[in-house]
């Protein structure tokens, strides 16, 4: 279950002449931005399994109650394309003001099987006690500095999906398919510096085979 204030514009089309029903006839692109709202425990599955995992109540009791109260964000927003079903998008993100989370990936509506990465990094007055948790790897893109990243693999049924930790030490040759992308949009699009590091500061990070961007906003 969420909170927020949503606003969807674009089009989807089906009919129901398909033997299959409707799900599989689906096509077509809208834009997704939800604003100023929480998301609880409930309903948001993938979510809540990467805070479990990450065990960011705990590390975070008598700051911010995510249990009681969810995660508060800013704003969610994807660009999400309908092919036959199938809906993918390259560009979720969700602005909290305790972490950044992008994913990339798709839902196969028909066989209600989801395939998606997602990247989570701790941010503001938050960073410096989520930064201690150890699944926070390093990530370098060129010569930048790294931006302290966790990834995971969100697999099966939308209500109750696998979510998987990537260990950094399995991108040791770099990231590719999905995980790039998830990562590309965090270090792109989220606002940055995010706990930078220099690559000589940390071992066993993981560089980045996509080239840094132009110019990259500060965090306020």
């Amino acid at each position: 279950m969420a909170t927020g204030e949503a606003r969807v514009t674009g089009t989807i089309r089906g009919n129901g002449r398909n033997p299959h029903g409707l799900y599989p006839t689906l096509n077509g692109k809208v834009d997704v931005l939800i604003e100023n709202g929480r998301i609880f425990k409930s309903q948001e599955r993938a979510i809540w399994k990467i805070i479990s995992i990450l065990n960011l109540p705990a590390v975070l009791q008598g700051k911010v109650d995510l249990e009681k109260e969810g995660l508060p964000y800013n704003k969610i927003s994807a660009t999400v394309l309908a092919r036959n079903g199938l809906f993918e998008t390259e560009s979720l993100i969700i602005d909290s003001p305790i972490v950044k989370i992008t994913a990339a990936g798709n839902y196969d509506l028909p066989t209600d099987q989801i395939d998606m990465v997602w990247a989570v990094s701790p941010f503001g007055s938050y960073s410096q006690f989520l930064k201690s948790i150890p699944l926070f790897g390093r990530l370098f893109a060129g010569d930048r500095k790294g931006i302290a990243t966790a990834l995971f693999s969100v697999k099966g049924s939308i209500e109750d999906p696998e979510v998987t930790y990537l260990p950094m030490k399995s991108f040791a040759t770099g990231l590719t398919g999905l995980a790039q992308l998830a990562f590309d949009i965090l270090k792109n699009t989220v606002m940055l510096p995010i706990d930078l590091m220099t690559p000589d500061e940390n071992q066993g990070t993981v560089k980045d085979t996509m080239p840094a961007p132009e110019s990259v906003p500060s965090a306020p």
